[in-house]
């Protein structure tokens, strides 16, 4: 089944290159029989938990995106995923392979957009995937590991935050407060801003490219992979996330002191995502899916602080280039500012009206 499926994947290689020459059926043939076997084992509640299994599901999801890269995300198997991990449950790393670590950290659409669509805490929000490490590809500077460690605990972890959030907005229950506050407080401290800040200042820059992007930030990180570009993006992302909701806490709980965030430490996450986008522009389809996130997480922000940026850059023209961005990734009807804000406050425990959003921007990307 593995090595159908492996072969399948480098025969997609070779079709979405151009190198393929031989006929449709022979190139999906491979694909067909992985697919068949998969079902076998899938029916099986032994070889369902089988890494083979989980391995298969993620090399199919990428032939899948080979060869329909008009779809932009592997729709049909994230599912499937989801369902296998789900059913495999946490495991300690020395029991798992490195691909299904990989899986893991690549899935977070997986483990983290699927739990707060449908209102619930993360199945992997458990101590040994937390301490899940990435898997290193190369050699990759310990400032990227880090990061990439401390986004990846954010996502296991933060639907659970949510959860709490939305429990308190609706009605006071002390004992939900007192985890809530509990957890945001330990949230808070997944944190590395020296590692953080040394990181932003080894990367080089370059001019803007884009003129609406250009006319924002004039300079962009020019990332020298993809490992800095997501461990970058996915950590401020994160941490702005998190600070959405530690506010709204207050606003909903008995305060603390504890769940202050310095207002220049929110601008510099901020500010890591505005000159982070032109990677994603520059690489084509690489990253849509951590802008879209990326993207709702500074438009709550701006929300909250409008004149974070201020006097250099107003809220209200910071929206008007988000909600563009945000529009140049749905192939489906243009989002206006109410959905933007709908979307926004599902993230930080209002009502789960906003998914709609994320739903039409996955049509061709299904969770």
């Amino acid at each position: 089944m593995l090595d159908l499926a492996a072969t399948a994947l480098v025969k997609a290689q070779d079709h979405a290159a151009g190198r393929y020459t031989g006929s449709a059926t022979s190139s999906l043939r491979p694909y067909t029989e992985a697919m068949s076997r998969l079902r076998v084992a899938i029916a099986s509640p032994e070889r369902a938990l089988w890494e083979e299994t989980a391995i298969t599901v993620g090399l199919l999801a990428l032939v899948e995106h080979l060869l329909t890269p008009e779809t932009r995300w592997p729709s049909n198997h994230c599912g499937g995923l989801y369902a296998v991990l789900r059913l495999r449950g946490p495991q300690p790393a020395s029991s798992k392979s490195a691909i299904i670590v990989a899986l893991y950290y690549d899935s977070w659409s997986t483990t983290f957009l699927r739990p707060c669509l449908l209102g619930i805490a993360s199945p992997f929000d458990h101590p040994i995937c937390w301490d899940h490490r990435p898997v290193a590809r190369g050699d990759v500077p310990p400032a990227v590991y880090k990061l990439r460690w401390m986004s990846h605990q954010l996502f296991l972890r933060l639907p659970t935050l949510i959860v709490l959030v939305r429990k308190l907005r609706e009605f006071a229950d002390v004992d939900a407060a007192k985890e809530a506050v509990n957890l945001a407080g330990t949230l808070l401290k997944i944190c590395d801003d020296d590692v953080e800040i040394e990181f932003v200042r080894s990367l080089r820059t370059t001019e803007t490219l884009y003129d609406k992007h250009r006319e924002i930030k004039r300079a962009s990180f020019q990332f020298d992979n993809t490992a800095q570009y997501f461990a970058l993006l996915y950590y401020s992302q994160t941490r702005l996330l998190l600070f959405r909701l530690c506010r709204t806490l207050s606003a909903v709980s008995p305060a603390t002191d504890l769940l202050e965030i310095p207002t220049h430490t929110i601008a510099r996450m901020v500010e890591n995502l505005f000159r982070s986008w032109q990677y994603t522009f520059i690489t084509g389809v690489v990253g849509d899916h951590a802008v879209f996130m990326a993207v709702v997480a500074a438009w709550a922000t701006l929300t909250d602080h409008p004149h974070l940026l201020e006097p250099e850059l107003h809220a209200y023209e910071l929206r008007i280039w988000l909600l563009g961005i945000l529009n140049s990734t749905l192939t489906s009807q243009a989002a206006d500012c109410r959905e933007l804000d709908q979307l926004a406050d599902l993230f930080a425990g209002g009502p789960r009206t906003g998914s709609t959003l994320v739903q039409r921007y996955l049509s061709t990307r299904s969770l």
